[in-house]
């Protein structure tokens, strides 16, 4: 549920056809997720994880678990994680491959994408979410969804620049969907 009570918005890229080639920006890294190993000390990408989600979606310090939200899910594997890194190491951005259970077998969720406000503005969200639709593709998925909130104008943005568009799941998406088009200045098709 979003913000207001009303269901989530969703988009739909209808096929995994063409995707760009992934170009990160100098400094950062794409990588599987990293599980913490307990023999080796390890420390793993989980905090690193928790931290983005929490100052990208603005939660409250502890709401963001790696282990409930997606380590303890029966989808989980590390190659579904996707992560930018730093030079040192530091998770800057996270974007997933997630099953989609609302939908066919060859659909995949693009799940939790987020990045550090810190580094922002380097495009290391579409990066991410595009090497999570390349393991999409791998597993065989043949088309993409997501869920998102009204606000997000910056990730709406990067969904449309990725070749998304808007579905309409809930009596209450087409004029939502109105609202956010008219506030960005962007003429895409709504799905009815």
């Amino acid at each position: 549920m979003s913000r207001e009570g009303l269901p989530q918005l969703v988009m739909r890229r209808p096929n995994l056809d063409g995707l760009p080639q992934l170009l990160l920006p100098t400094g950062y890294q794409l990588r599987c997720f990293q599980d913490g190993g307990q023999e080796g000390g390890q420390e793993g990408d989980q905090e690193g994880w928790n931290e983005v989600m929490e100052l990208a979606f603005e939660w409250e310090p502890g709401q963001a678990d790696f282990e409930t939200m997606m380590l303890s899910d029966s989808a989980y594997t590390p190659e579904r994680v996707k992560v930018a890194v730093t030079a040192q190491g530091q998770v800057v951005a996270t974007a997933s491959c997630w099953p989609a259970a609302r939908f066919d077998d060859d659909h995949r969720t693009l799940h939790y994408v987020a990045t550090h406000p810190d580094h922002r503005g380097q495009r290391l969200g579409f990066q991410v979410s595009l090497a999570a639709m390349y393991q999409a593709a791998a597993e065989g998925g043949r088309s993409m969804v997501l869920l998102t909130d009204d606000f997000r104008d910056a990730a709406i943005k990067t969904y449309l620049r990725m070749d998304f568009v808007p579905l309409c799941m809930h009596m209450s998406h087409a004029p939502r969907w109105r609202l956010i088009q008219a506030r960005l200045g962007t003429s895409v098709p709504v799905d009815e």
